[in-house]
């Protein structure tokens, strides 16, 4: 198995209902990706919880490490993978 995590640091003031919307009405799209077995969409909040700032953080957790290849490919930079 690996976890893969992406990290996407928004500005301070930036609405973070539009991302709540987005998980919501796009979070199924990758229902069906194989070797899928769970992911989970974070949400930080400037001021909320003592968050420093507004940041997105999708976490895939995957059945091989070639899947991971293929949902890079869709989103930016990579944080972090384990193995």
């Amino acid at each position: 198995m690996i976890a893969t995590q992406y990290k996407i640091t928004l500005p301070s003031d930036y609405d973070m209902n539009i991302i709540k919307d987005r998980v919501r009405n796009n979070g199924h799209k990758t229902d069906g990706f194989e070797d899928l077995k769970f992911k989970l969409y974070l949400v930080t909040e400037k001021g909320i919880n003592n968050n420093l700032q507004n940041s997105y953080c999708p976490l895939y957790l995957l059945e091989r490490q070639q899947r991971e290849k293929s949902l890079q490919k869709k989103k930016p930079s990579l944080v972090r993978w384990a193995p």
